[in-house]
Parts: structure tokens; C-alpha cells; sequence
């Protein structure tokens, strides 16, 4: 599956090992419980749309800050390093 997303790094990196969206932020989201773990997990036979690709990204901009708002690694600006595998992040709230 391409492009490889960075849920699953966001997600551990707050101290989240396990997610489960609401059945509301999925139908927000436009996509099931099915889908949403295929791209947590980068699997599946369809990559990510354009529309979940949208809808992720306006989500964790609003609930996030730092690199955590971006949903691809290639998105984080040089002035924000990547700590990938760290888990010295503080939840913006």
C-alpha cells in the first residue's frame, strides 16, 4: 500500500497502543473500522484516498500539534525534527 502513513507512529508516540475510533468519527472520517486499522497498520490492497487522506489530516490538525499533526512524514516542515520511535512527546490539549 502507498504512500506509507504515519497513524501508527502518531498514535505510540502519545502513548497510544491500541485505537479505536468512534462509529461517529469514522462516518465522519468516511471509512469503517476495517479500513481504519488497514491504514494504522499501512496494509491493504488500496492505498489511502484522497478523501481519507483529507479527512485524517484536518482531524489530527485540529486535535494535534507538531509533528504529530502530519499525516506524512514528507509534510513535517525542516523547523519540526521527526523523532521517529521516540516517546518524549507531550499530547497537545
Amino acid at each position: 500500500m502507498e504512500p506509507v502513513n504515519r497513524l501508527r507512529e502518531i498514535f505510540t508516540a502519545i502513548g497510544l497502543e491500541t485505537v479505536r475510533p468512534s462509529d461517529q468519527l469514522l462516518e465522519q472520517w468516511g471509512m469503517s473500522a476495517t479500513r481504519f486499522n488497514q491504514l494504522v497498520n499501512n496494509k491493504g490492497r488500496i492505498g489511502i484516498t484522497v478523501s481519507e487522506s483529507k479527512a485524517l489530516e484536518k482531524w489530527l490538525k485540529t486535535h494535534f500539534q507538531g509533528s504529530h499533526q502530519y499525516l506524512f512524514a514528507d509534510e513535517i516542515p525542516p523547523s519540526e525534527p521527526l523523532a521517529i520511535g521516540s516517546r518524549q512527546h507531550a499530547l497537545a490539549l
